[in-house]
């Protein structure tokens, strides 16, 4: 059976939907920038580096007293990774990608419990996904040089979209039993937008 969300909960609720549409909108803007040859490698990586700071910088303050020293290392680290200079070579970059992501898969093990036990983290997870995505376009620009936009990259986005417009109907119309089903059906989406970028692969 179906329950009416309290106010703030469907507030919370209607920015993880709209932050999803933000995000397919973004990616669907960006792999069109690189297609096409208009957007600066360097410019990007900067961009999307000095957001996700901006937003630890919020987390680490909301956190204080929650963190054990063994994170906040790990959170430190991170940081001294976003803060350096792209590497100028692609076998540099890819150095400095992967080394980010585990950083990044650490730190959601270690915010893991914590995670599930409230919505008010759900930033967290939008800007460590919302970064990873971009990377991975970046990479596939190194990679590649200069991608095409078929349609099965079309299509993949097509349903990105679908489910998130779907998503933030539910939400509107208060038919979400739970943060937790929201959580979930967010996850999947996130997978989505992943299987979406494989389609640019030549």
């Amino acid at each position: 059976m179906k329950t009416q969300q309290a106010p703030n909960d469907t507030k919370i609720l209607k920015a993880v939907a709209d932050n999803l549409l933000t995000l397919q909108q973004e990616i669907d803007e960006l792999t069109l920038q690189f297609a096409l040859g208009k957007a600066e490698a360097k410019e990007t990586y900067a961009s999307i580096k000095k957001d996700l700071l901006t937003s630890m910088h919020t987390w680490r303050n909301a956190l204080k007293g929650h963190l054990t020293l063994e994170a906040q290392v790990r959170l430190d680290e991170l940081e001294a990774q976003l803060i350096k200079v792209m590497a100028d070579s692609p076998e540099l970059f890819e150095k400095q990608r992967h080394h980010i992501l585990v950083l990044i898969l650490e730190i959601e093990k270690d915010f893991k419990v914590w995670l599930e036990k409230t919505e008010k983290t759900h930033h967290l997870e939008y800007e460590f996904e919302k970064f990873k995505l971009k990377l991975e376009i970046l990479r596939l620009h190194f990679t590649v040089k200069k991608f095409e936009i078929k349609e099965g990259f079309r299509e993949a986005m097509n349903d990105v979209k679908n489910s998130v417009h779907a998503l933030r109907e539910e939400v509107q119309e208060n038919l979400e039993e739970s943060w937790e089903q929201v959580r979930d059906k967010s996850s999947s989406i996130y997978k989505k937008f992943s299987k979406a970028l494989n389609k640019l692969h030549p």
